[in-house]
Formats: structure tokens, C-alpha cells, sequence
């Protein structure tokens, strides 16, 4: 599954995220039944590599503060993690019953992330957590609402039909989305700000 970005994306020095979703299909009732459990492992691993990515995230804005853009190193590093947390938000919110690769493998998988960095204007690199506060509280809520009202009900819906009906997944799709335009925001992979639910 490809992700190919809109031909009038403009220059090449426009970053953006793009999260692509193969579609609902059948998954395995017992997965679905021991999600949480079976992704203990990546809760793990993505622990332990959270505090190497700290100590990334904060080079890599000093860097984009006198370069205007994160080097090749560091962008690399965050778009692996990036991708690796993507899939397992994926997972973990049963739009795929595929298991996800860990780390930075770019396997194939129903999830694709594409990321394509660029030039970072270094203002809203110096108050890229001020300007990220409204994204942060949208996310709050939106997380709060996934956990607490859409995924029990999909939970049960999933482990009942044996799939995901399409509006349910095209909704929970976008809500992915969201949150993956966020942490790109916050690790300073895109200078797109991430407005709305509803975008690519």
C-alpha cells in the first residue's frame, strides 16, 4: 500500500504527514479479544526507546533553532519512531489485526506513514509547545472520548462481527490521523500545523 502526495502539495520545502489505512477487513476474534495483552511488548520497547527519543527530540531543536530544519540523523530517527508509534496506535485501536513490526522496520503493513520534512521557520520552532497547546487539549479530549466511549463499544462491535464497519473505521482512521500530525508537530517533523479531524 503506497501513499502518494497530492500533486498540488507545492514545493518540496512544505513538510507534511500523511497517514494511510489498507480498510477494514476480518480479524481474528481471539486478537481482538487480547489486543492490550498481545501489545504489551511494543508498550515495552516503546518505553525504553521513548527516553533516547527525549534526548533526540531536545537536540534536534536546538539544531532546527539555528539550521531552520532537523538534520538527516535526528529526521530519520523521528520518522522511525513516528511510524512505529502510528502502527501501534493502529493496532491498538483495531484497525488493523495485523501485528505490528518493532521498530523502525518499514515493513509491509496495512498502515503506511509517510512523512516528508522540510524547512522549519525557527519562531515556531522557539514556542513550538505554546503554539502546540490547542493541538495538545483537542488530543486530550479526543483520546479521553476513544477510550472511554468509541473503543469499548468497537471493542464489542469487532469481537461480535468479526470487522469493523466502515464509517466506524473511517472515523476512528481520522482520529488516527489526528494524533499522528501531532507528535509529528511536537518532534518538529512537519511545519503543518495539525488543524482539524478531518484531514490526509
Amino acid at each position: 500500500m503506497a501513499i502518494e502526495w497530492p500533486a498540488d502539495s507545492g514545493s518540496q520545502e512544505l513538510s507534511s504527514i500523511m497517514v494511510g489505512f489498507a480498510g477494514p477487513m476480518r480479524q481474528d476474534r481471539l486478537t481482538v479479544l487480547t489486543r492490550l495483552i498481545l501489545a504489551i511488548p511494543h508498550f515495552i520497547s516503546l518505553l525504553v526507546a521513548m527516553i533516547a527519543t527525549l534526548m533526540v527530540i531536545v537536540g534536534g531543536w536546538f539544531g532546527a533553532l539555528f539550521r531552520g530544519r532537523l538534520s538527516a540523523p535526528v529526521t530519520e530517527y523521528l520518522v522511525g519512531y513516528h511510524q512505529w508509534k502510528v502502527r501501534l496506535y493502529a493496532y491498538l485501536l483495531l484497525l488493523t489485526d495485523k501485528y505490528p513490526p518493532v521498530g523502525w522496520r518499514d515493513a509491509d503493513y496495512p498502515v503506511r506513514v509517510a512523512v516528508r520534512p522540510g524547512r522549519l521557520n525557527r519562531l515556531a520552532v522557539l514556542f513550538r509547545l505554546v503554539l502546540a497547546v490547542p493541538a495538545l487539549l483537542v488530543e486530550v479530549v479526543l483520546v479521553l472520548v476513544l477510550v472511554v466511549i468509541v473503543m469499548p463499544i468497537t471493542w464489542l462491535i469487532v469481537l461480535s462481527l468479526g470487522r469493523m464497519p466502515q464509517p466506524l473505521y473511517e472515523a476512528i482512521s481520522a482520529a488516527a490521523r489526528y494524533l499522528a500530525r501531532v507528535n509529528g508537530y511536537m518532534w518538529l517533523l512537519t511545519s503543518e500545523y495539525p488543524r482539524g479531524l478531518f484531514g490526509g
